[in-house]
């Protein structure tokens, strides 16, 4: 479906902008997270058509008030160091973007792979227990993943919880 493609190529696109962005200068920069969120809110309107379910929505609404309060209460109770408020933004926005399974996916890709990665760099000696390393890409690339592989990773996991 044209539609389909065209909306999943525009969250790709700001979800690749805001990781490149937020790579280069740490900040996720509301030019790229008011489309996004539009975008998502898009994305909630499809759910519920294509479900039919006020549950679905609210299951993902409430999954992205959840989400935004971890992020931001990291945010706030370490003063901006362990966590960006953008990061809640985006985070927020991956949520609803996603609905709940590939948002909880997305969100585990991003942390599995931000540890990797900021073990990597701390054993090679690139970076220091205390370097900031911008989270975006890795939420990005962790959305990115579970549009990608998210419901084969959702079933695999499930059929490994069923056995």
């Amino acid at each position: 479906n044209f539609l389909g493609l065209t909306f999943y190529l525009a969250a790709a696109f700001l979800l690749l902008a805001v990781a490149v962005y937020d790579f280069r200068t740490f900040i996720i920069a509301p030019a790229f997270m008011i489309p996004l969120f539009l975008l998502s809110l898009v994305s909630l309107a499809g759910q519920f058509i294509s479900s039919s379910s006020i549950a679905a929505v609210g299951q993902t609404i409430v999954f992205a008030a959840v989400t935004f309060a971890v992020f931001a209460a990291l945010w706030f109770f370490s003063k901006g160091r362990a966590m960006g408020f953008g990061d809640a933004e985006l985070a927020a926005a991956i949520a609803l973007l996603l609905g709940f399974s590939k948002g909880l996916a997305a969100l585990l890709f991003a942390f599995w792979a931000g540890a990797l990665v900021g073990i990597f760099l701390i054993i090679f000696g690139r970076y220091r227990l205390k370097s900031e390393i911008p989270f975006g890409p890795f939420l990005s690339g962790g959305a990115l993943a579970a549009l990608i592989w998210g419901d084969a990773v959702i079933q695999g996991y499930l059929s490994f919880l069923l056995l």
